[in-house]
């Protein structure tokens, strides 16, 4: 179970910074905020989006005979395949958010929760104008969630945390900085609208929380940031908490 890698990697990260000699203030501090971080856990889901295209042979023509026409042909067969990502839980009725470009043009969606326990997707909705998706799900059981954090108040420099969900990351607890933030004034406040981290994520990684301290949501992973330096980029919880606002009443009105 993902629950289970997770604790079984944190032992041997702290076991590490032991040996390594890393002074026991520091480690009493990385142990409360992994701790937080592993009470999250439960409330993060794996995303499966199943695509269905076809793939054509090359053209072969003959002749008609009925019409004395060259018909052109050409043969298909259908070829299956899948995006991995992950998800958040942010409402316990079964609201999961996660990277819109994880679901889009999805032929289906298959989502697993902590436990290995598969929830039907009633609704995918993509957020315009962003890389956020919302997925509603059947509960199958009590769900977690996440609350979320105000980025808005976070400087640069502060200590973060994800849990990893690619191949070689997967249940992986890693921790790292906020090395920048953009921001846009909007009637006269500063708001942050992107963070770049210095934790180098894989693809399979998207929609990975990006969590403070206490484990509240700062944000999402959304993309990765090839430059001077690894870095990888992350969508600010404020960003998600007005894109569910409004999500939330578009569900109202229907």
């Amino acid at each position: 179970m993902i629950f289970g890698n997770i604790l079984r990697r944190t032992i041997l990260f702290l076991a590490f910074m032991l040996v390594a000699g890393v002074p026991v203030p520091h480690l009493q501090a990385a142990d409360s905020a992994v701790s937080s971080v592993l009470e999250t856990s439960k409330a993060l889901v794996d995303i499966q989006s199943v695509n269905a295209t076809v793939l054509s042979g090359k053209p072969h023509g003959f002749i008609d005979k009925a019409t004395g026409q060259i018909l052109i042909t050409r043969k298909v067969r259908p070829v299956e395949y899948t995006r991995n990502g992950s998800g958040v839980i942010i409402d316990p009725r079964g609201i999961i958010v996660t990277n819109a470009h994880t679901v889009r043009n999805a032929g289906g969606l298959i989502v697993t929760l902590y436990n290995g326990t598969h929830a039907s997707v009633k609704e995918a909705y993509l957020v315009p104008g962003t890389d956020l998706a919302f997925l509603s799900i059947d509960p199958p059981l009590a769900l977690a969630s996440i609350r979320l954090a105000d980025p808005d108040v976070v400087l640069p420099g502060a200590s973060i945390y994800t849990i990893g969900h690619s191949h070689w990351l997967k249940g992986t607890v890693l921790g790292g900085k906020i090395v920048g933030i953009q921001r846009e004034q909007k009637d006269g406040i500063s708001h942050a609208t992107a963070l770049r981290l210095n934790l180098d994520m894989e693809k399979g990684d998207s929609g990975c929380p990006v969590l403070d301290a206490k484990g509240a949501l700062l944000g999402i992973v959304g993309a990765s940031l090839i430059g001077r330096g690894d870095a990888t980029l992350a969508i600010p919880s404020n960003t998600i908490a007005a894109a569910y606002k409004e999500y939330l009443k578009r569900v109202k009105k229907e």
